[in-house]
């Protein structure tokens, strides 16, 4: 989360756009590596709860491997 909140940040203030007044950047959230097994164990965020945090939709999910629940 908190490198989103940065990115998110730089985006709005330091890139081309925002620079020349050309109007905000158009930020969309995709949540790579979700697993809801985690979600359910506390271990992660929910997908609402990441929305509400950032205040962004969310516009894809991709789930992590199955293989990949001890990494």
């Amino acid at each position: 989360m908190r490198d989103s909140n940065l990115i998110l940040g730089l985006l709005a203030s330091r890139t081309h756009r925002p620079r020349n007044d050309n109007g905000a950047v158009r930020q969309h959230l995709l949540l790579p590596r979700y697993s809801p097994w985690r979600v359910a164990n506390g271990e992660m965020m929910g997908v609402a709860d990441v929305q509400g945090t950032l205040g962004l939709n969310v516009i894809e999910v991709v789930p992590q491997h199955p293989d990949r629940r001890a990494a």
